[in-house]
């Protein structure tokens, strides 16, 4: 079966062998687990279509902060990714509301409630919002496959993972 979650409780379903493996973001201290790096997406702005910033081609962080922000749950991999690259750039956005995931992020952008900074995903190809590359420092999310490092895995999960690292390595 299948289950879409939160970083902290797929790390907790693998501990509690719940699942055997995950695909997630990256968590430190975490000694019993092994994070294999599989996927690397670049983080953009996104606006609605009509939005002052629509004809930029190119964004730094700091012309978001006056909009309305829509972001990625705060305890999300994601919502602290993001929280974390404005904390340093000095910047505070308004959030006036957070999504779990891209579609529900695009969704509020193209019905005009704020701009947002989302990882660039086969989902911005399916909704009317203007992409924009975020100027530098260069960002990027990582998505690991996690599982147990010194447990048996059954044949099959193994030979998922196996494929998984043969066809997505970065």
């Amino acid at each position: 079966t299948f289950k879409q979650a939160f970083t902290p409780h797929i790390i907790e379903g693998i501990k509690s062998s719940k699942y055997d493996i995950g695909f997630c973001s990256y968590v430190e201290d975490e000694p019993l687990i092994h994070f294999e790096p599989i996927c690397e997406q670049e983080l953009v702005a996104i606006v609605p279509p009509s939005h002052p910033l629509a004809d930029l081609e190119h964004i730094n962080l700091n012309q978001l902060e006056p909009y309305p922000f829509v972001g990625y749950a705060k305890e999300s991999g994601l919502g602290k990714l993001t929280r974390q690259i404005f904390k340093e750039a000095n910047l505070e956005p308004h959030f006036i509301c957070e999504g779990e995931d891209e579609t529900a992020l695009l969704g509020l952008v193209a019905q005009n409630f704020g701009v947002s900074v989302i990882a660039k995903t086969e989902a911005l190809n399916h909704i009317n919002v203007k992409v924009i590359p975020l100027n530098h420092p260069h960002h990027t999310r990582i998505i690991y496959l996690a599982y147990m490092k010194n447990r048996f895995l059954p044949p099959i999960v193994q030979s998922f993972i196996d494929y998984v690292k043969v066809h997505t390595q970065i």
